[in-house]
This record gives C-alpha cells, structure tokens and sequence, in this order.
C-alpha cells in the first residue's frame, strides 16, 4: 500500500503576498502616469494696461488687457465663453466687449503659451445722473470683474 502525500503548492504564502504587493504598485503607477499626464492646463490671470478716457464729455471708454498664461506644457486651454464687466460703484456695472481674435478659432489658447486679450466697455452718463455720489469717482475706483469657462 503506498501513501499518498499532496505536493506542495508551487506557490507560497510568501509569494503570494509578493506578487499582490507588486501588481498593486504597478497599478498605482499607471493610475499616477494617466493621471498627470491628463491634468488640466494652469492658467494665470493678470490685469495690464488698464485706462479710462473718451473724446465725448458724458462718455467714458474703459479699456485694459486680459493676459492669460497657460504655462502647462501639454494641455491647451479651450474658451467656453469668456465675460467681462467694469465695475464703477458697488451696485452699477457695464458689460464689456471682449476680443477673442487673438485666440486659435477664436476659442483655444496653445499650450506653453502667454495671450493678450483685449476688453473694453463704454460707459453714457447722463446729466441727471451726474448727481450719483459714485459717478465722479468712477475713473479712480473702476473695479474689474474678471469670469472665464
């Protein structure tokens, strides 16, 4: 009568635990490559050239340039829609016109790459509105309300 002795498992419980540790590291790897190569594009804003003037007494022409640094040196930055106003008191605003020209199919914006855009907005005060305690400083307190999607 000859015994039957099972083989031993080709496996360990200490290989086991070993392969598991290095396919859990090698999916942490790809999930972390994936991930930072698909990150979003770092935009920065800034404020330049900022004037106020008009030829005409009652009409102010505000004007300044929006300078959008995408300093991601893959991803490009795609405009849905891009609104400015000019803020003159706490309360009242004019919307302001904003020049996307300068952007790829007016919309996107290459990566590694600095734009200036243009703003402008015209502000019409009348006679009866000169009394607004807000009118007169409108040029020394013109607050900018920047919004981009």
């Amino acid at each position: 009568m000859a015994i039957h002795i099972p083989t031993p498992s080709k496996w360990s419980h200490k290989h086991i635990i070993l392969v598991t540790l290095i396919g859990t590291l090698v999916a942490i790897a790809i999930t972390a490559v994936i991930s930072i190569s698909l990150a979003p594009a770092h935009i920065y804003l800034s404020l330049t050239g900022m004037k106020v003037g008009g030829p005409v007494q009652d009409t102010k022409f505000y004007s300044f340039t929006l300078v959008a640094s995408n300093s991601s040196p893959r991803m490009a930055v795609l405009y849905g829609a891009l609104d400015a106003e000019i803020w003159y008191s706490q309360t009242a605003w004019v919307p302001a016109m904003v020049d996307l020209s300068v952007l790829q199919d007016g919309r996107r914006q290459a990566p590694g790459n600095v734009t200036r855009i243009n703003v402008s907005a015209e502000y019409w005060q009348s006679e009866q509105a000169s009394s607004n305690k807000f009118a007169g400083a409108a040029a020394a307190n013109a607050i900018v309300n920047c919004t981009h999607g």
